[in-house]
């Protein structure tokens, strides 16, 4: 079925796809996330951090100009001075940045200057897009559709797809009260990786690189899938096997194991199992 499918759409048409999949009537879980509008101090010229007062992108002091700041964070965690100051600074020497990340876990990703596209990749090739352990520094004019229905994800997305460059602060979570494991979420389900690309495929589809993103995205997102039927189910379900048959086409394998778990998902998912059971400790 999910062959079949894919010969008879192309890639421009994958909104079509998860149409029929009723992906509108999904809701994505997500933690509490916060919304503050940076607002510089005279004469000190340091940024003073103003809560947003309800849920979206409301202000009771006022609406950020486009060119203002506006940082979306876990809601747990508290913006500290050090790094209000460091985002100023930077803010006056690189004025044509748009987009801050701020790494809430030591030593997860680089410091300073980022190319956007690397880093999306790497945030999914390490695992640490599903972990609500960054916060995000954007311009005003790129979340003007921001609402209480946006995860701490889309916001990343928004400011990756749209910008050539990030800095990354790193910011160690044992500088605020917030648990790393706050952040952390449970294993993504069939009906989540179909609302997470959903939505990737709507933010991408006017950017050049959107078949580059997507297919980053597919990597991640297939392997995470198989990798739990592995660990929770006795035999590959038929969502996750559709899924495969379907997106895989859409990729290029990089390597034997990959091929045979895009081309042979029934073949790859038994002998994962075999082997888990003879190794308990393999991660594949």
């Amino acid at each position: 079925m999910g062959k079949s499918l894919d010969a008879q759409h192309s890639n421009n048409n994958d909104e079509t796809l998860l149409s029929t999949l009723s992906t509108k009537q999904l809701s994505a879980s997500q933690s509490p996330i916060g919304c503050y509008w940076l607002q510089k101090s005279l004469p000190s010229g340091r940024y003073i951090a103003n809560k947003s007062s309800s849920a979206g992108y409301i202000f009771s002091n006022g609406t950020p100009d486009d060119d203002d700041f506006i940082v979306i964070c876990p809601e747990a965690y508290a913006l500290p001075e050090n790094l209000l100051k460091e985002i100023a600074s930077l803010s006056d020497t690189l004025p044509e940045l748009n987009c801050y990340l701020i790494s809430l876990v030591k030593n997860a990703l680089p410091q300073g200057l980022q190319n956007s596209s690397a880093l999306f990749q790497k945030l999914h090739e390490q695992g640490l897009w599903q972990h609500d352990l960054f916060a995000v520094v954007l311009r005003a004019a790129q979340l003007r559709e921001f609402s209480k229905e946006t995860t701490l994800q889309d916001v990343m997305l928004m400011g990756l797809l749209n910008t050539q460059s990030v800095w990354v602060v790193q910011q160690s979570v044992n500088e605020s009260p917030m648990n790393a494991q706050t952040g952390l979420k449970h294993p993504v389900s069939y009906q989540q990786f179909i609302s997470d690309y959903e939505r990737l495929t709507r933010l991408t589809q006017f950017i050049p690189e959107k078949n580059h993103v997507r297919e980053i995205y597919l990597r991640h997102a297939l392997t995470q899938l198989m990798r739990d039927e592995c660990s929770q189910q006795r035999q590959l379900s038929a969502n996750v096997q559709h899924a495969i048959d379907y997106f895989g086409d859409k990729m290029k394998a990089r390597n034997y194991w990959e091929k045979l778990m895009l081309k042979q998902p029934v073949i790859f998912f038994t002998l994962m199992k075999l082997r888990r059971k003879l190794q308990p400790q393999y991660q594949f």
